[in-house]
């Protein structure tokens, strides 16, 4: 029969043989935390400059428009209804929209072209991180 003091080392070995494991694995475990965190700030910048560029072309589409406009190189205009007609039975004729509704129907725009791009970038961030 054994004595006292091996069965007792005997178990002392086995604890901490299980300990040393369940540390090995739970270092392991951080190590992939971390791996999976430096991953995600790596594709949250890529999102962020990716946002940033796509502002800045949206941003540099309308101040293009803006001066078209300004300029009178371009020019908005609305359908609009005639009650008489000189070409012929067609009564739909075309409004030229003043420089400054022009310039306000613009702005609306680009508030929501800006909005929509901000909301897509999320998406995509969001659909990266859920995969």
């Amino acid at each position: 029969m054994p004595s006292p003091n091996s069965v007792i080392a005997a178990l002392l070995a086995l604890i901490s043989v299980f300990y040393v494991g369940h540390h090995v694995a739970y270092l392991e475990q951080q190590e992939e935390i971390n791996r999976i965190a430096a991953e995600r700030a790596v594709e949250a910048a890529k999102a962020a400059d990716q946002l940033h560029k796509d502002k800045q072309d949206a941003q540099q589409k309308i101040n293009q428009l803006r001066a078209d406009v300004a300029s009178g190189a371009q020019r908005l205009s609305i359908r609009a209804s005639c009650s008489a007609s000189t070409t012929g039975g067609d009564t739909e004729a075309r409004a030229e929209l003043d420089p400054k509704t022009a310039d306000d129907l613009i702005a609306i725009t680009a508030d929501g072209d800006q909005a929509i791009i901000e909301l897509n970038s999320c998406i995509d961030l969001y659909n990266k991180f859920t995969k």
